[in-house]
């Protein structure tokens, strides 16, 4: 297969074999990803129990105006649910925000 050469310090020639490099880049890759993934989640459940507690809600009050269920609401705000737009807009309504205030 397709290969790249590499002049070791001594002077010789390494060959580094495309599928070694492309196993190596899209493993690194996926790391990144599920770090980045992981990051933003952690960064979504801080946003909204901060928001939420700062307003003084608590979890079943949010329930009540928002029409979510309080279990989904801890789910959300644990980081052991990921959201669709639809359950954001419910969460910030029932803190009468929209989605872009309540991300702020």
């Amino acid at each position: 297969g397709t290969c790249v050469q590499v002049l070791r310090s001594d002077g010789e020639k390494y060959d580094i074999y495309e599928t070694t490099l492309r196993e190596k880049f899209e493993t690194a890759h996926a790391r990144r990803q599920q770090a980045d993934a992981t990051a933003s989640r952690s960064h979504l459940c801080k946003c909204l129990r901060d928001r939420r507690t700062a307003l003084g809600v608590t979890q079943t009050d949010l329930a009540a105006k928002s029409g979510l269920d309080q279990a989904l609401i801890s789910k959300l705000e644990s980081g052991r649910h990921e959201p669709r737009f639809g359950t954001l807009e419910k969460y910030a309504n029932g803190l009468g925000l929209s989605v872009p205030e309540l991300l702020r």
